[in-house]
């Protein structure tokens, strides 16, 4: 899906409006401040609202727009027109130099649709909300469709968050028909941010026989490819878990580092590859311990070695102090451990 994203960019300082009329109540408008720059048939338009009070708070917001979106819109010195949505209508006045403008706007809300919210079981949205509906054009049937996949019980502001990151219904359809039919709305909009398409979701499943919406998640915020997993898989780690890809990929372990271990040891799980990373255990650290005649050296003792800072040094000491005799590796150990 490449149609437009608005990115929006919302900063609080102060969360409440001043009133009109009477206390309490909502704003029939909100006024601000604009500026913007035209080129081509795009709009980059940022609006500013201080507010009313002492507290010299104010909130901003910004996004590209379609020239077309707007009625009336001319890059002449006088500059009047509007942008009307579902939500709600600007009304911007101001000048306009080349293709660069600035001036004051008009905000009014659009009660009819803020009713259809609260008829639909959203929370009675605030005038700012129903500003970011409205630069987001979110419309009564992209809220029906929502509801009509099972995600009627979005809050406002998962509602905006979906239409900010440009989340259609067939994309949804598309997740849910791949067998995430209960994915949470927070699940869905990290899909989309990360770029996870239908074609990714099921080639991981081809390779796992169960993997979840975090841990798909998990997988492109570390930058796991399907033939990195494939790779590990070739190396005899069919059954590996995606949690122990995620570790792998986050301990930079690559398939030169797998294959340098196997030809240490008649064998090593996923696990004990994790562990020698995790304790920076390198296949010359392996290769010096085994020099050292020792016949009980398997993954588990060498991490043990190491987490006890057992090197050949130390080795070599307890060998010339035992004269060899039962000079096992749990006996280094334990001596390491009592301080011998």
């Amino acid at each position: 899906m490449k149609s437009r994203k608005l990115h929006f960019i919302v900063s609080v300082m102060v969360l409440s409006f001043m009133s009109v009329g009477t206390a309490g109540a909502l704003f029939d408008e909100i006024e601000g401040n604009w500026v913007a720059k035209v080129r081509d048939n795009k709009v980059r338009l940022k609006l500013t609202v201080f507010e009313d009070d002492e507290s010299w708070g104010e909130w901003s917001s910004s996004g590209s727009f379609e020239r077309k979106d707007f009625q009336g819109l001319e890059l002449k010195k006088e500059a009047n027109f509007k942008l009307q949505r579902e939500a709600g209508t600007f009304v911007f006045n101001g000048t306009f130099k080349d293709s660069r403008g600035m001036g004051d706007f008009i905000f009014t809300p659009d009660n009819r649709f803020r009713s259809f919210l609260k008829e639909k079981g959203f929370d009675e949205p605030s005038d700012k909300k129903m500003v970011s509906l409205s630069l987001q054009d979110v419309t009564k049937k992209y809220v029906n469709d929502l509801a009509s996949i099972g995600l009627e019980d979005l809050s406002i502001s998962k509602l905006i968050s979906f239409a900010v990151h440009d989340i259609g219904i067939n994309y949804i359809k598309d997740i849910q028909k791949s067998g995430y039919e209960d994915i949470s709305p927070s699940k869905i909009i990290s899909f989309r941010v990360h770029d996870i398409d239908i074609d990714y979701i099921e080639e991981l499943q081809k390779l796992f026989s169960e993997i979840s919406p975090s841990k798909i998640i998990s997988f492109t915020v570390h930058d796991i490819t399907v033939d990195y997993v494939k790779n590990i898989q070739e190396l005899g780690y069919r059954d590996i878990s995606a949690s122990k890809v995620i570790s792998f990929k986050v301990h930079d372990i690559d398939i030169d580092t797998i294959k340098g271990l196997q030809s240490l040891f008649d064998e090593i799980g996923p696990s004990k590859i994790i562990s020698f990373a995790v304790h920076d255990i390198t296949t010359r650290y392996v290769k010096e311990i085994q020099a050292m005649g020792l016949e009980d050296i398997s993954p588990s003792k060498i991490i043990s070695f190491k987490v006890h800072d057992i090197d050949k040094d130390y080795i070599e000491y307890v060998q010339k102090l035992t004269k060899g005799k039962d000079l096992s590796a749990s006996k280094i150990i334990s001596l390491k451990i009592h301080g011998i």
